[in-house]
């Protein structure tokens, strides 16, 4: 939402009339909330249920990036070094971490390495990617047809007392 928009929307709500009009609405039982989009979890990842650690201090990313990161695609990430550990990702100053995960041989990899390991797709991922994104199926355009439909409806509502 650009400026001029948002500047139009705080216009709009606040005008003594539309919060009357909105009120009566909420009133009779219109809801005002969006639902919340489904978040998909790659849990068919190629890191899902892989064990990372993250040590020092990374080039570009916080620590909670890049923990943000992984726990997207259905990694875990764990605050000690443990021989479950998969993959430790050691930015500069990596202390004691970095020297376990080396005394367990554990991968390690920098930030670019967990940048590109996180961008690889397994052939599976490639394949439902393009399913989801081929032919729009008979359930996606029925979806469609609703939402419009229920647009429509929300823009022909005329208030009545």
């Amino acid at each position: 939402v650009g400026e001029t928009t948002a500047d139009s929307l705080l216009a709009f709500f606040a005008e003594p009339h539309n919060q009357v009009v909105l009120a009566h609405l909420r009133d009779r039982g219109l809801m005002w909330s969006m639902p919340t989009p489904e978040r998909k979890t790659q849990a068919s990842s190629h890191v899902a249920g892989l064990t990372f650690v993250l040590t020092g201090t990374l080039p570009t990313l916080t620590r909670d990036q890049a923990k943000d990161m992984l726990i997207a695609v259905g990694a875990k990430v764990s605050g000690s070094v443990s021989k479950k550990t998969d993959y430790v990702v050691a930015g500069s100053e990596a202390g004691s971490k970095l020297e376990k995960a080396q005394a367990l041989g554990i991968k390690i990899i920098d930030e670019r390495g967990l940048k590109k390991l996180l961008a690889q797709k397994t052939l599976a991922e490639k394949e439902d990617s393009y399913q989801e994104s081929s032919v729009r199926t008979p359930a996606k355009q029925e979806n469609r047809t609703q939402s419009v439909t229920r647009n429509a409806q929300l823009s022909l509502f005329r208030l009545t007392d």
